[in-house]
């Protein structure tokens, strides 16, 4: 049961405002239009996600989309959560073609597409500080959970390789049709 939907972000919704009223010598701005496409494939990918975790339908499997809460003086963000009577599970989803390769000694995610390599920071680590901040929040409502974390690769072509033979990051980094399982 979905009790959060999953909406538009708002920063999508601000560059279509502004492509409404550009002047047409800015409309193709290459800064602008990039921006919007990686924001808009995003959002893409969390949809995708979206509709796998809807063909598995539980009464007893609650989705909030798009979930943030405050800890303290700061805001903290997850991409999905799932909420069963035993454990909850925070998804981290990214949309990202080609090579996904994930190195575990550096603590890096590696994108290799069009001939170019583009570095971005761990996104276990990213899932891992969302699942401690999570657990504070709960904390002050005297809440003990299992919190697990899962990050997911949602482009169709993606393909994920990890740099080390380690189990641990085997189960938490995935393709998303292997998300059910």
């Amino acid at each position: 049961m979905i009790v959060k939907p999953r909406t538009k972000p708002h920063i999508l919704l601000a560059y279509e405002a502004l492509f409404r009223r550009l002047k047409k010598a800015f409309y193709n701005n290459e800064h602008i239009r990039n921006e919007y496409a990686r924001f808009y494939a995003g959002y893409i990918g969390e949809k995708r996600v979206d509709y796998k975790l809807s063909l598995y339908p539980s009464s007893d499997l609650h989705l909030f989309y798009d979930l943030r809460l405050k800890q303290n003086d700061h805001y903290f963000q997850m991409d999905t959560l799932v909420l069963t009577r035993s454990f909850l599970c925070i998804i981290e989803i990214k949309n990202l073609k080609g090579t996904l390769i994930y190195d575990t000694l550096q603590k890096q995610l590696i994108q290799q597409a069009d001939g170019k390599e583009i570095g971005f920071s761990d996104p276990v680590l990213q899932a891992e500080t969302q699942k401690y901040n999570l657990e504070n929040w709960l904390q002050q409502f005297n809440i003990q959970i299992p919190i697990e974390t899962i990050i997911v690769s949602s482009h169709p072509t993606a393909i994920i390789k990890h740099t080390h033979n380690n189990p641990f990051h085997y189960n938490k980094f995935a393709h998303y049709d292997n998300l059910p399982s």
